[in-house]
């Protein structure tokens, strides 16, 4: 008895030093040996010869049990031992499976066994075995055993128990072991996955836009080898009839036969020949399994290609499915891991990025240098808008001190001469103002691509002339010369808008005078360049013996909110956009603009438009002269009534009070639900109403339509002229879609309104005349 004590104690100690040589093996090197160093001390408290580990392993469907370490010595060596590493399968000795799988050891000599394990066991001069089987997460993982090689024995139930802990406590050190090399190379994995995207990143961000398709291709390589891919490929969606397609845009492929360009990449339709794939890639999700349990019709369009496995990353671009990037196994089938899902889809990302990136820049071809300059001249347009800004304040207010400080004066004024005095300078500033104002509203519908052009026939050298009116008082009070050459070529009637070529020249023309001295000159001349299928070129030349520009200033002339230098604001004054304003419009022409010009030696502004030839309009002339004659003679319109819809006081009041010498009757209304009912009223009552636009209760727009939707004849006849501070051309549409007739801009021009005061009403009062009751 005190000999079985003793020897469970030394077995105790033996587990106990082999726990703590395993709990040292802290490295994959020392291990093996750790593990080996354990089994002797065991084998040598046992007095075996021999100690193996078995690991289960699953061949051909069939259960098979591996060597993974082994101890013997020297009378273990020299009885027959079993190959190191060698695979056996459980068939060969079932009767130990069975035992194993039902948790049972195997325990004595082999004379006790069956003779079926005594012929497989006897040839490797065994005279007793114990084997352990050893579950781990309730799997059985295999077994440790050991060989007596001298000795028929059996072990007894203390020492079975202190074995079968042992085998666990060595199993968990090896699984614990293999686990962590698995972690450790997983993470290398990792790593190497991820420097391998960043150094596709690098690639791709230094590749030059006809080097970019190499650097994809090269970069495409480098993914799919360290994943162990056959091909990698870039995928494009694109629509056609209502449905989503696909095509292949490139591919990269080693060890598999090339599919680009085949029926098998181009316009792929999902529904059709990959179903549930489009649902599941618009969700976010990858496509990652092996073909054979796929669907049948996907597996019709993928089995040909030789694919096993694949791997599906879809690319999102600005929140829209954009394509995908795949990723074939054409030698085996495995799933690939999360890390390389989520790497790989941070790599797909970056390389449909790149593409979208150089299909931008395509054949702009920016170099560094280039980029540097763009930079270089965001941030000067940055600081050219505050300047711009700082400038507009002091064009403002420049005129509205002056319009104030006018204001005050004719207040106090005692004669009638110092009140006109007052009223005079009021509006000349009030002009300024104006002018000032327009540029404004002309740039912001160019950069709001909202700057169109009116067509119409007029005549060239009456278009010159009225922007040499213009300058033509500070010509004389500068004293300067001024000539103008107009070539005999240039069709007397042309095609185009008058009114936007009139605002070039005369752009053009008031900078010349504001930056020549007096006694200086300016030209104006004016070429034919030519004529083709009815449109002629026209060349127009502004010169003038002025301070000049330098290059570097002539850089950025015609930019938006910028002059040629900020000291020429403080002293010429100007907002700076005319230039810009006029680039925009001989564009629109079909034209272009340039200088020519040294900084102290004048300058040439030159710009060519493009305009239709047209014939003189019949009775154009004498129309004009003899309306012109009868806008002269007509002054009053006494005996007809307006309607005027307005709800500011004092914008009341400045229609009634410039309208009152024409004796016409004016019915004010404060809103559009006042306009409504005062017309429901009494629609016979109204000649023609004034409707202004930004009203409370009811818009202007609203009113109009109300108006036109009652149920009275004249509702729709009357004359409903629009009067509003909108002024650009989609507010004019809108009213005249609301069912206006006419608009008139605030400020109001008292001729333009008159104008459209005597086309209507001059109308209607013929046709009363007539006993024609409607007014068209």
């Amino acid at each position: 008895m005190a000999d079985v004590l003793s020897r469970q104690q030394q077995l105790f100690h033996a587990v106990n030093d082999t726990a703590r040589i395993l709990l040292a093996a802290i490295n994959e090197e020392t291990f093996e040996a750790s593990v080996l160093r354990g089994m002797s001390i065991l084998a040598h408290c046992l007095n075996v010869d021999r100690g193996y580990i078995w690991q289960n392993e699953m061949i051909d469907g069939v259960l098979h049990y591996t060597m993974r370490f082994e101890w013997q010595n020297d009378t273990g060596q020299r009885a027959n031992p079993v190959k190191n590493k060698v695979v056996f399968p459980y068939t060969d000795i079932p009767v130990w499976e069975e035992k194993f799988l039902r948790g049972d050891c195997v325990n004595g000599s082999l004379s006790d066994m069956s003779i079926e394990e005594q012929e497989r066991l006897k040839p490797h001069g065994m005279k007793s075995v114990f084997a352990f089987p050893v579950y781990l997460q309730s799997t059985f993982w295999g077994w440790v055993s050991f060989d007596d090689c001298r000795y028929e024995r059996t072990l007894n139930n203390e020492e079975l128990d202190i074995l079968r802990s042992v085998s666990l406590m060595i199993v968990s050190a090896i699984n614990r072991n293999e686990q962590e090399i698995r972690n450790r190379e997983e993470h290398n994995y990792r790593d190497k996955l991820l420097n391998t995207v960043n150094d596709a990143a690098t690639v791709l961000l230094q590749a030059e836009v006809d080097d970019f398709e190499s650097a994809l291709r090269r970069c495409m390589r480098m993914m799919g080898e360290v994943v162990k891919a056959d091909r990698v490929y870039i995928w494009r969606n694109h629509t056609v009839d209502g449905k989503l397609r696909c095509t292949q845009l490139y591919e990269w492929s080693e060890g598999a036969e090339p599919q680009q360009d085949t029926k098998y990449t181009t316009d792929i339709i999902y529904e059709d020949h990959v179903p549930g794939w489009e649902e599941k890639l618009l969700s976010g999700q990858c496509i990652n399994g092996l073909i054979r349990e796929m669907d049948e019709k996907i597996q019709e369009q993928l089995a040909p290609q030789g694919i096993l496995s694949i791997l599906i990353v879809p690319v999102f671009l600005r929140d829209r499915f954009w394509g995908f990037v795949g990723f074939d196994d054409c030698h085996s089938e495995h799933l690939f891991s999360e890390n390389e899902e989520s790497i790989l889809r941070s790599g797909s990302l970056l390389i449909a990025h790149a593409m979208l990136r150089n299909d931008l820049t395509l054949g702009i071809r920016v170099t560094a240098v280039e980029l540097e300059t763009a930079l270089e001249e965001a941030q000067a347009a940055s600081r050219a808008k505050s300047n711009f800004l700082s400038n507009m304040s002091h064009e403002m207010r420049t005129p509205m001190n002056a319009i104030i400080g006018m204001t005050q004066i004719g207040k106090i004024a005692t004669t009638i001469e110092k009140k006109n005095y007052a009223f005079e300078k009021i509006e000349g500033a009030s002009n300024h103002l104006l002018g000032v104002i327009n540029d404004v509203l002309d740039m912001s519908k160019i950069e709001a691509g909202k700057f169109d052009l009116s067509f119409a026939v007029f005549e060239f050298e009456k278009t010159l002339q009225k922007a040499i009116n213009v300058v033509s008082f500070r010509i004389e009070e500068k004293k300067q010369h001024f000539a103008l050459y107009l070539d005999a070529d240039i069709p007397k009637f042309l095609s185009g808008d008058d009114q936007r070529l009139t605002q070039v020249v005369t752009n053009l023309l008031t900078n010349a005078v504001k930056f020549t001295p007096e006694y200086g000159s300016i030209w104006l001349k004016a070429f034919f360049s030519g004529e083709e299928n009815g449109i002629c070129t026209i060349k127009v030349e502004v010169k003038d013996t002025g301070i000049g520009i330098s290059p570097e200033q002539q850089s950025h002339l015609f930019s938006s909110f910028k002059q040629a230098e900020s000291s020429i604001s403080r002293k010429f004054g100007g907002t700076g956009l005319g230039l810009a304003i006029s680039k925009r419009i001989v564009g629109l022409m079909g034209g272009k603009i340039w200088i020519e010009s040294d900084l102290g030696s004048g300058a040439s502004f030159i710009f060519t438009v493009k305009l239709d030839r047209a014939v003189e309009q019949s009775g154009n002339s004498e129309d004009a002269a003899r309306g012109e004659a009868v806008l002269e003679e007509i002054h009053s319109f006494k005996g007809q009534r307006l309607l005027l819809a307005e709800d500011i006081e004092i914008n009341r009041e400045i229609v009634i009070s410039l309208l009152e010498p024409t004796e016409l009757e004016i019915d004010s209304a404060i809103n559009g639900v006042e306009a409504v009912k005062k017309f429901s009223a009494a629609p016979e009552k109204y000649d023609l109403i004034l409707m202004d636009l930004q009203m409370p209760e009811m818009d202007g727009l609203e009113a109009t339509r109300r108006i036109r939707n009652l149920n009275i004849p004249k509702a729709k006849e009357i004359p409903i002229v629009a009067m509003t501070a909108n002024v650009f051309k989609e507010d004019i549409d809108k009213c005249l879609d609301a069912g206006m007739n006419a608009h008139i801009g605030k400020p109001l021009d008292i001729n333009e309104m008159l104008d459209i005061l005597r086309f209507y009403l001059q109308r209607c009062s013929a046709e009363k005349s007539a006993n024609i009751d409607l007014c068209v």
